[in-house]
């Protein structure tokens, strides 16, 4: 008897490694040629070539997974089941990777099916073309101003400062968060759901600092969804025949400005929230002058404004002058 109940408990056993293993199931004649850039690579970058993991700092087990030659390392070309990196993505028994979050079905697909071509170094057309909808969200002229105002700022998250070890003023160090932004899925993205809480004390940026906007949270959402590329789109022409401070002025001011100098976290003392607020500063003289850097003082502090951004508040800051 006893036998007996070994015996089963072995069958039972095999059969759920079994049906453990099966996880390609879905129908694969949905995807076309699968390319390295951006498809894998991104999958990569976002899940294992991150901090503690697999970047160039790491190396876990000697392996760097956040270019091509890395990659290949535990890749056999054309032979899924034979690829290192592709047996600890699909065990889900013994030291499956990533060990925290698994792959979803459709990643480990993309890998396999990339793997069964011969693994190439290719680069979809999709990827180096971007013909933005109408309602497409750039990496480069929406996503980074919004990082680099906000959150990769001195006492947050700048290379100096590096709260809890993060960075974040690049493209690269934002998908080198683990599990901060995944891409298609804002739900499952830390940073994302970090920016949307309605407690300041669990928000970013934290308290005195000013949360998101809902256009900027919304951006996140939308470049996010639509796979968080590290899209570079050109800038839209500069056009100012008709500058006003709320469809001009307020934007570039609310996103650049008004996290370090709101009501609650006014630094050197300035607060630009109204439009009476920044009319002040700009009368003063101050505005353009930090903007432009002729005083000494260079804002923001880490990063530039367009031109077309200074000559922007240029004119609206001439305007009010002539008009006072």
């Amino acid at each position: 008897m006893k036998n007996f109940i070994i015996f089963v408990t072995v069958v039972i056993g095999l059969v759920l490694i079994i049906n453990s293993c099966r996880h390609d199931e879905t129908d694969i004649s949905k995807y076309d040629e699968i390319c390295f850039n951006p498809d894998i690579k991104l999958i990569f970058a976002s899940n294992c070539a991150i901090t503690d993991c697999h970047n160039t700092t790491t190396a876990e087990s000697g392996f760097v997974l956040d270019n091509y030659d890395g990659i290949m390392k535990g890749i056999s070309a054309g032979d899924p089941l034979n690829s290192e990196i592709y047996k600890v993505i699909t065990n889900e028994w013994i030291n499956m990777m990533p060990p925290d979050n698994p792959l979803t079905e459709e990643q480990r697909i993309k890998i396999r099916l990339w793997i069964e071509q011969d693994a190439p170094n290719n680069t979809c057309s999709n990827d180096t073309i971007i013909p933005p909808p109408v309602d497409s969200i750039c990496f480069n002229t929406h996503i980074e101003p919004i990082l680099l105002s906000t959150c990769g700022v001195t006492d947050c998250h700048d290379a100096t400062t590096a709260q809890e070890g993060i960075v974040l003023t690049s493209y690269a160090n934002l998908m080198a968060v683990r599990q901060g932004i995944v891409p298609f899925s804002p739900s499952e993205s830390k940073i994302y759901e970090v920016i949307t809480q309605t407690s300041s004390d669990d928000r970013m940026p934290p308290s005195p600092r000013s949360p998101l906007t809902a256009s900027q949270i919304d951006d996140f959402n939308k470049w996010i969804s639509q796979g968080a590329v590290n899209s570079q789109c050109s800038a839209a022409a500069c056009d100012t025949s008709n500058v006003t401070y709320a469809g001009s002025v307020d934007p570039i001011i609310s996103t650049n400005c008004r996290s370090c100098h709101n009501t609650n976290n006014a630094n050197a003392g300035i607060i630009l929230v109204t439009e009476t607020d920044v009319t002040t500063v700009a009368a003063s003289g101050q505005l353009i002058a930090v903007l432009r850097n002729t005083s000494g003082i260079k804002m923001p502090p880490t990063f530039d404004l367009t031109e077309c951004q200074i000559r922007t508040v240029e004119i609206w800051t001439n305007s009010i002058s002539k008009a006072n």
